[in-house]
């Protein structure tokens, strides 16, 4: 009945002198003949409108950021509600701004009322199914907009309301994320009875509606009324942490024995599908195709098909495991995404080889650049650490950060432990080209390289920790770009990791076999299930010697 009440005028007339009394301010005169400002405005569709912004300071306690109603078509009319309704705002804003009186009680009651009016200037004037400026009763109900007046029952409203949740969710955009998400909570339990988020006592059930089409509707409006709660106050989820994403990628990494580069290359490639997923960690049958799908364009923005692919190989490679080792992911299946093609062949993509005058070249640039005698503003042990690095990738087939990873540890003898690697760890023969190695990391080498970082000022900030071999690549890898830039050498795909490319075209002018090239580089592709029985050639003194004879055979200079 308080609604009902609410809509007569005497009642409002009443309601602001008696509150004007209380509060110290004038109560609006019903008789006001002020124009309304700036408030009104006719919409495209014919109705006019009373649209105002609520006071910044007072958004919380009035529960939304813009005041809107629909005033129907009938300009005189319209101009008359929208003077009554600017009366009754400029009232409340003088009522919550009174140090003396904004108190939380008066400020829900005075908030309470004037959604109420506007509830039935809608119901004079807007069409129905158009507006939705109800607001809650003090039991949580929603006051419905366009309500005949006087007429309808709350099985009536609630028979119906489901109908109204579009418009709902568009018209409380307004609301604050607090404010709507208890409006959404009630109408989620009026409508369709679902009392997860909003308790609503003695709710007598709700009958769904008859027919085929109807029944459709239906549901498509809960889901978007579910989606949306969904996103203002997301429902605890209390999958374990073992199920979840992250927890899976764990598991497999540890069970699959998967670490240094390979490990680093999972990890980023599933954090940056955690991140784009805004940090849902979830359990994998939570994930749909058309997250996948939306990610696959995200991804398809900055990066080639090819990488496109390798970043799913990852998700898709947990995906696949899941089930093999988790009773609950037992029917798990990959969501349907197809993948974009490739548009060039993996010898298009590759870095290339240098020629053997192309190699001449670089060794002299880099001679001249971090020799003993060059003008640079490196260090000469810097300098010689960079060489003897170059140097170590064309006769092994290292990568940079491998190669600043070696230490007095790594030479046993006349051969190198290679451990730190992203492929398999190896054991080389000491060509005869790097013969100063073992001395060179005796004295200091990269370790003396790597904590001589200590102390120096980067980016304003004193380092505390010694530089790490992937930054010490990284400073490499750019200075070696320069260098052979500016003498002349542009090709794209001529870059420092090329050493391992000019290794392999040297072995493969040696008529080197391809099992010996891969014992060299520490590649596995190829050897399927001979793996099993072939021992690693440098695990064999006859292997050992065969890769020497291979490797002090290449010369390039």
């Amino acid at each position: 009945m308080l609604y009902f009440l609410l809509r007569k005028v005497d009642f409002w007339v009443t309601f602001w002198v008696t509150l004007g009394n209380i509060l110290g301010c004038e109560a609006p005169s019903m008789n006001d003949t002020r124009q309304p400002r700036q408030y009104l405005h006719k919409e495209p569709d014919g109705y006019w409108r009373y649209i105002r912004r609520v006071p910044k300071e007072l958004q919380t306690s009035i529960g939304k950021t813009i005041w809107r109603a629909s005033l129907g078509k009938d300009k005189v009319l319209a101009r008359s509600r929208a003077k009554e309704l600017e009366r009754e705002h400029d009232a409340m804003i003088a009522a919550l701004r009174n140090p003396g009186t904004a108190q939380d009680s008066r400020m829900y009651l005075v908030r309470q009322r004037s959604m109420a009016r506007m509830a039935e200037l809608e119901a004079q004037g807007a069409p129905d199914g158009r507006d939705d400026q109800g607001d809650f009763d003090n039991g949580g109900a929603p006051y419905p907009d366009a309500l005949p007046a006087d007429t309808g029952t709350l099985e009536s409203v609630r028979a119906d309301l489901w109908r109204r949740v579009p418009a709902i969710l568009e018209h409380s955009e307004d609301d604050t994320p607090e404010f709507r998400t208890r409006r959404l909570a009630a109408v989620s339990a009026l409508a369709f009875g679902d009392q997860s988020r909003a308790k609503v006592p003695a709710l007598p059930s709700i009958i769904p509606p008859v027919g085929k089409v109807a029944g459709m509707q239906h549901t498509a409006h809960k889901a978007m009324l579910d989606e949306v709660l969904e996103e203002l106050d997301p429902t605890p989820d209390d999958t374990p942490a073992e199920l979840r994403l992250s927890g899976v990628l764990d598991r497999y990494l540890t069970l699959k024995n998967r670490r240094g580069n390979t490990e680093t290359s999972y990890r980023r490639k599933v954090n940056s599908f955690l991140t784009y997923m805004q940090g849902k960690d979830l359990a994998l049958d939570k994930y749909t195709a058309a997250d996948m799908r939306a990610y696959r364009v995200h991804l398809q923005q900055t990066l080639k098909p090819e990488s496109v692919r390798q970043y799913f190989a990852a998700l898709k490679t947990l995906w696949a495991w899941a089930p093999k080792d988790t009773d609950e992911y037992a029917d798990l299946t990959f969501p349907r995404v197809d993948m974009p093609e490739r548009a060039t062949t993996v010898e298009d993509d590759r870095w290339q080889a240098f020629t053997d005058d192309q190699i001449k070249d670089v060794w002299k640039l880099l001679n001249a650049a971090w020799g003993p005698d060059a003008k640079s503003r490196l260090m000469p042990s810097r300098r010689a650490a960079f060489l003897m690095c170059f140097r170590v990738m064309l006769w092994t087939g290292l990568r940079p950060v491998e190669c600043w990873h070696l230490d007095t540890d790594s030479i046993k003898g006349d051969t190198i432990h290679i451990k730190h690697t992203k492929t398999t760890g190896r054991i080389l023969p000491l060509s005869k080209h790097l013969a100063d190695l073992p001395g060179f990391l005796q004295a200091g080498g990269f370790a003396a390289e790597l904590q001589s970082g200590i102390g120096r000022v980067y980016n304003d900030q004193v380092q505390t920790e010694p530089t790490s071999p992937a930054s010490m690549q990284g400073t490499m890898r750019d200075a070696f770009r320069e260098i052979i830039h500016a003498g002349g050498i542009k090709h794209p795909k001529l870059v420092m990791y090329s050493a391992k490319d000019t290794l392999i075209r040297k072995l493969q002018e040696l008529d080197v076999s391809d099992d010996l090239m891969r014992g060299i580089i520490g590649h596995s592709t190829g050897q399927k299930a001979l793996r099993n029985y072939k021992t690693p050639f440098g695990q064999s003194k006859e292997g050992l010697a065969k890769m020497r004879a291979a490797l002090d055979a290449v010369v390039y200079w």
